[in-house]
């Protein structure tokens, strides 16, 4: 993609993702395990908004008219990340087999697909924040610890500026928007002040707390068991070229005449 006249070289590099995360601090090898990473914070997403979303329509009336679009792009986000992440881990895993781009092609296509999905989330979950309260949301553990994994495991750059200032920016527009009552009218400040002091809310705060602590003890584990097994597993039989074709039908020939 060519940079346009107007944009610095350096704020091009990094909004294409080539230097988000940076090609000397990780190895392209590790991608499909960051991407399994990310697969399980889009299931652990989905699974929780789901079930707060749940307590939101039993006890109270929360949704009505513009709050189920909202609550539906929430979950569709979140959802997208899964099959999103499977492909790039095919598509990495699968390169030396299928690929016709060269390395350096392959190290900007695994970037910038981690830049795309981590913006997807954040944008996705910062949505959810403002959704459920702001700052009394209770998915704020949630942000914040899908923050700190990519920060540690995605190697990025010290002192990850980019990365911090997505996360925080996004957060910050979050709390303010819930904060000066720019929410759909379903959610009234009536209404999540009942919802704050209800027993819901606290059990829910504490359950997510734990959740946040024990989410990336089994998504990390996990992740490891696939991908050793996906490293242990044979690699695929490139499909045979033209050429490859015809000088075995040449060195054929002969044997078959005999």
């Amino acid at each position: 993609m060519n940079r346009p006249q107007w944009m610095p070289q350096g704020f091009a590099d990094w909004a294409t993702g080539r230097t988000f995360l940076s090609e000397s601090r990780i190895d392209i090898d590790d991608f499909p395990f960051l991407f399994t990473l990310l697969n399980y914070a889009g299931f652990s997403g989905l699974f929780f908004s789901l079930i707060w979303f749940g307590i939101l329509t039993a006890f109270y009336s929360v949704f009505s008219g513009l709050s189920w679009i909202i609550g539906g792009g929430i979950l569709f986000g979140f959802a997208a990340l899964m099959p999103l992440s499977s492909l790039y881990t095919n598509s990495i895993a699968e390169r030396k087999v299928y690929g016709t781009r060269s390395q350096s092609e392959w190290n900007l296509y695994a970037r910038r697909a981690m830049t795309f999905l981590i913006v997807l989330f954040t944008a996705t979950c910062s949505v959810l924040i403002w959704f459920t309260g702001g700052i009394s949301s209770p998915f704020i553990p949630f942000y914040v610890m899908v923050y700190t994994l990519a920060l540690t495991r995605c190697k990025i750059p010290r002192p990850g500026r980019a990365l911090t200032l997505l996360f925080i920016l996004s957060f910050a527009l979050a709390v303010l928007l819930a904060w000066k009552g720019f929410v759909p009218q379903s959610l009234n400040s009536q209404l999540l002040g009942t919802i704050r002091q209800g027993p819901e809310k606290e059990a829910i705060d504490f359950v997510f707390a734990v959740a946040s602590m024990v989410v990336p003890y089994l998504s990390t584990g996990a992740a490891e068991r696939r991908e050793r097994r996906r490293r242990s597993d044979p690699p695929a039989t490139p499909p045979p070229s033209e050429g490859n074709q015809n000088e075995q039908s040449v060195v054929q020939t002969p044997g078959a005449r005999a």
